[in-house]
């Protein structure tokens, strides 16, 4: 059982920082799409708060998909070890009942 939850546990870490290099290359990707489209043009304050604005929300909604997918990420892992456990259990309650009618 020990080894098992290790690899739980490593496949979480995968998952977290692998999700968040994805985080970092799509707000890079978010802000240089935003600010490409400003070079070469004559830059007034309104058009940087709306480039800014775009980047903001974008980060926003990136965040928010990163957090469920890291919930979710969660949730399973944490629900296989549960049923790991309970199986666990079931064994050593059937070996017990085993030795016992010998």
């Amino acid at each position: 059982m020990g080894n098992s939850i290790i690899v739980w546990i490593t496949v979480l870490l995968v998952i977290f920082f692998s999700s968040l290099m994805w985080f970092r290359m799509t707000v890079c990707d978010s802000a240089t799409d935003s600010f490409t489209e400003l070079i070469g043009m004559t830059v007034s304050a309104d058009m940087i708060r709306q480039s800014i604005s775009y980047v903001d929300t974008d980060i926003l909604i990136r965040s928010i998909i990163e957090i469920c997918v890291l919930v979710s990420s969660l949730a399973i892992i944490l629900n296989l070890i549960s049923i790991l456990h309970k199986h666990e259990k079931d064994l050593i309650v059937v070996r017990t009942r085993r030795l016992l009618s010998s």
